[in-house]
C-alpha cells in the first residue's frame, strides 16, 4: 500500500455560542477567529475560511482522511474555549453548544463557500444568509454540558 493518500475532502462546520448568546463581541471576533486558524492548522487542516458572528462561527477545511471530523471539531472548540477564558478571564464568557453542522462540500464549490463565509456580517446585516449553511440550534431535550 503506498504511503501516500490522494484526497479531497473539504468540510464546512459551523458551531454556535450556547442558547445563541452573542458571547463573540466585535472586539474580540478577529482574535477568535485566529485562534480558530491556528488550532485547526496545528491539527493538520487546510483552512480555507474562517469567520464569526456574534453567536456562531463559520469554518472552512480541508482535511486528510486520518482526521474524524468529530474529534477535530470537540477539539478545536475546546481548546478555543480554554484560550479565550485564559486571555480575557472573568472579564467575559465564551460558552459553546454541543452540537455543530457539517457539511462536505466538492472541490468545485470552495470558492462560493469561502465568499460566503468572508462576507458573513454583511450577509447578516442585509439578511442575506443561506439556511443551508448556517447552523441548526440545538435539538430539544439535548443534554446540557
Amino acid at each position: 500500500m503506498s504511503a501516500h493518500v490522494y484526497h479531497q475532502m473539504y468540510f464546512h462546520i459551523v458551531w454556535s455560542t450556547k442558547d445563541r448568546l452573542p458571547f463573540i463581541a466585535d472586539e474580540v471576533r478577529d482574535w477568535l477567529v485566529e485562534q480558530v486558524k491556528s488550532a485547526a492548522s496545528k491539527r493538520n487542516a487546510e483552512v480555507l475560511a474562517c469567520n464569526a458572528m456574534p453567536d456562531h462561527v463559520h469554518l472552512f477545511v480541508s482535511l486528510p482522511p486520518t482526521i474524524l471530523p468529530a474529534t477535530f471539531v470537540g477539539e478545536i472548540k475546546g481548546v478555543v474555549s480554554r484560550a479565550f477564558h485564559r486571555e480575557y478571564g472573568e472579564a467575559r464568557f465564551l460558552k459553546w453548544q454541543m452540537g455543530y453542522s457539517i457539511h462536505t462540500l466538492r472541490n468545485k464549490e470552495q470558492e462560493i463557500v469561502i465568499r460566503y463565509i468572508e462576507e458573513q456580517q454583511l450577509r447578516h446585516e442585509t439578511g442575506k444568509i443561506w439556511p443551508s449553511l448556517e447552523p441548526i440550534d440545538e435539538p430539544p431535550g439535548e443534554p446540557e454540558r
